[in-house]
C-alpha cells in the first residue's frame, strides 16, 4: 500500500460529509466512529483504518450511485490503496 495522503483524504471527507448535509456529529454515527475521529480524519492528522474507509465508501456508494467510481478513486488515492482493497472492504461489511 502506498503512503496515504491524510490531507487529501481530509478534504474529500469534509466535502462528502457537507455534500450529504451531515454534522460531524451524524458523520460520526454513520461510520461508526466519534466526532473528534471526524475531526481529525477532516484535519488529516489521523490515518483511517481500511475498514473505515469501507464505511466511508459504502456510504458514497449508496447516496451517490453515480457518483461512487469517482468517490472510490478519489479516496483510494488519498488513502494510498487500491480499489481492489477498498471494495473488499466494502463488501465484506456489507455482507
Amino acid at each position: 500500500m502506498a503512503q496515504a495522503d491524510n490531507s487529501q483524504f481530509g478534504t474529500v471527507l469534509r466535502e462528502l460529509r457537507l455534500g450529504l448535509g451531515f454534522s460531524v456529529s451524524e458523520m460520526a454515527k454513520e461510520i461508526g466512529v466519534d466526532r473528534g475521529t471526524v475531526y481529525r480524519f477532516e484535519a488529516g492528522s489521523l490515518h483511517p483504518k481500511m475498514e473505515t474507509l469501507g464505511r466511508i465508501a459504502l456510504l458514497a456508494s449508496k447516496r451517490y450511485r453515480k457518483l461512487a467510481p469517482f468517490f472510490w478513486k478519489q479516496f483510494c488515492s488519498a488513502f494510498g490503496t487500491s480499489v481492489t482493497e477498498l471494495e473488499r472492504a466494502v463488501f465484506e461489511r456489507a455482507a
